[in-house]
């Protein structure tokens, strides 16, 4: 049997197509300094920030989407103030909510993101490679993404994005995927995803019916040699 004509690549965002410069508690402590003059350990503030993002991902997820009692911004301000107060911030000058607003303004911008070396070569290549391939994005993300991918130059090149946060579901629910191919208008069998989480990209584009690739970064702990692009 033929194999079945590609119609559709969507990608994954974070970790996939772009990565955060240096690293998250560089930036925190970058505005701790700013607004108090208070210079936080980095290491112990990317520590604290792995906790306290993976327990509030827990308590609400997709950035607090599912709760009436909470938006994508509450949800940022609650994880960066226990953030910094797990790594020994006490703030006696009433200045989190301004170090909580200049943080979320700044991951808005192209200032704290950066894009993978391989990924124009890649874009280049579908967009080239026929006009009937259509490529999207599928993230785990809040409503920021668009204007990030808009300030780094790379928005114009997906035909979609979709955003966890807006279509209020996350993967790997696989409906991120069933919406992707009704709006490709793709099979299963035409359509290719490419991510970096095994469960939320390749085990659940797999489990829609898709085919995925596993794209496996830096640091990242190797898979089987199938997995691995």
């Amino acid at each position: 049997m033929a194999a079945a004509t590609c119609r559709l690549v969507t990608l994954d965002v974070t970790g996939t197509c772009i990565k955060v410069n240096g690293s998250v508690g560089s930036h925190y402590v970058r505005h701790v300094y700013r607004h108090t003059g208070v210079k936080l350990d980095e290491k112990t503030v990317e520590k604290e920030f792995r906790l306290q993002f993976k327990e509030m991902d827990r308590d609400y997820p997709n950035f607090g989407c599912y709760s009436a009692s909470m938006n994508c911004k509450m949800w940022w301000d609650t994880v960066v103030e226990k953030t910094l107060r797990g790594s020994g911030y006490v703030d006696n000058t009433n200045n989190m909510v301004n170090i909580c607003h200049s943080l979320y303004t700044d991951f808005s911008t192209k200032q704290c993101w950066s894009i993978y070396d391989d990924l124009w070569p890649f874009i280049k290549r579908i967009k080239n490679s026929s006009k009937t391939v259509k490529l999207g994005a599928i993230s785990n993300f809040d409503e920021r993404l668009e204007t990030i991918l808009e300030g780094l130059g790379l928005r114009e090149f997906f035909d979609f994005v979709l955003v966890s946060y807006n279509e209020r579901t996350h993967k790997p629910h696989p409906r991120l995927f069933y919406k992707a191919l009704d709006i490709s208008k793709a099979s299963e069998l035409e359509a290719w995803h490419i991510g970096n989480d095994y469960v939320r990209d390749y085990q659940a584009a797999t489990s829609a019916g898709l085919n995925a690739v596993l794209l496996l970064r830096e640091g990242e702990v190797k898979l089987k040699k199938d997995l691995i692009m």
